[in-house]
């Protein structure tokens, strides 16, 4: 099964794609399409099958640092894949503007490192791990 993804961008990016083509210079193409290339393969990626990829592709997104990412890094906090999640959250935090944090913020730390919601208290704990 495959979902659709949509991407917002700029109205005139068309037109300064159109132009970007008419140039002779591979260096400018290979600088500006390539990357755009990978952020619209690895936000597409997200809605793989796969965990591994949908994870790797978070992770890209995180290294990419954009913030056209944030949102779709957003969804993917309520990944049902704890490893989806965590690679999310990372991301956000490599990105790290106010609306990527926010997003982040947003989600309990326990849920992010695949904790229960309820914690049972160790109640003979004395001399384990430096607790007294």
């Amino acid at each position: 099964m495959t979902k659709d993804l949509t991407i917002e961008l700029p109205e005139n990016l068309s037109e300064r794609l159109g132009a970007l083509e008419a140039t002779n210079d591979a260096f400018l193409k290979d600088l500006i399409l390539q990357p755009m290339q990978l952020l619209a393969t690895s936000m597409q990626s997200l809605q793989d099958e796969s965990p591994d990829i949908r994870a790797k592709a978070a992770r890209t997104l995180g290294f990419i640092g954009t913030e056209i990412a944030v949102s779709t890094l957003g969804q993917a906090l309520h990944d049902r894949d704890l490893v989806v999640r965590q690679a999310a959250a990372e991301a956000l935090r490599q990105i790290g503007t106010e609306p990527a944090l926010s997003l982040l913020s947003q989600r309990s730390p326990s849920y992010l490192a695949g904790e229960s919601t309820t914690s049972v208290p160790c109640l003979d704990c004395k001399g384990l791990s430096g607790v007294d």
